[in-house]
């Protein structure tokens, strides 16, 4: 279907840089974005369509056919039904960020036994903390924002989330710092409907293609 119409529709959250956003001249960008256009121009497809939902609300939207893949920050989850999920796109690890007036206090995880813990409300963040977090008190945080002022707030010791995302967002939170990176080795993948194995395929390889060349490593240079 996304021959014959020439669209790919791509399921993205509003405002998520640098993965997704509006640039100064209000054009949508970002990296998620711009390999969307790579990917799209890969299978067959003349342009991309943005859909945008939040975080929590793309499975469904993609469940219910209003679109035809995710990009979001997703990491590969068997918890999400439905979805089947590509190669990793990218790369990365969560990291940690405390209040700045407690980076000699909390360090590395292993300061935050027993401690509360702030997260995105992203099933793979969470499994992190319950596994090498002993007694964690994880609260969870969705929408716009919350995470990182829960930090300046002193409503949570730590927050652990994934450094694409902490890297920009951090730039508004001077009180806040990373103290730990690559806490794990992660990924993210393009969500695709359950079954449908030819799009998949075609998204694997145009995934594994455009990673071993310089434009991909431009993308990263430009956005992370």
């Amino acid at each position: 279907t996304v021959r014959q119409t020439g669209v790919l529709r791509v399921g993205m959250e509003e405002d998520a840089p640098p993965l997704h956003f509006l640039n100064e001249r209000k054009q949508e960008d970002g990296f998620d974005f711009r390999l969307a256009g790579i990917i799209a121009g890969a299978i067959g497809a003349k342009r991309v369509q943005v859909v945008e939902a939040d975080y929590e609300d793309l499975p469904d939207r993609l469940r219910a056919g209003d679109i035809d893949i995710i990009m979001a920050g997703y990491v590969p989850d068997a918890s999400i039904e439905g979805v089947i999920w590509s190669n990793g796109y990218l790369d990365f690890g969560l990291c940690m960020i405390v209040n700045e007036s407690m980076s000699s206090t909390f360090r590395s995880p292993a300061d935050l036994a027993g401690k509360r813990i702030a997260i995105y409300d992203d099933p793979a963040a969470e499994r992190w903390v319950k596994e090498n977090i002993p007694n964690a008190r994880i609260t969870k945080f969705s929408g716009d924002d919350g995470w990182f002022e829960a930090i300046e707030k002193d409503q949570a010791d730590a927050l652990i989330y994934d450094y694409p995302f902490a890297a920009e967002e951090i730039k508004e939170h001077p009180r806040t710092m990373i103290v730990r990176y690559n806490l794990n080795q992660s990924k993210y993948a393009v969500g695709i409907p359950e079954g449908n194995f030819d799009l998949v395929f075609e998204i694997n390889t145009a995934i594994d293609k455009v990673k071993a060349t310089p434009q991909y490593a431009d993308l990263m240079r430009e956005y992370l």
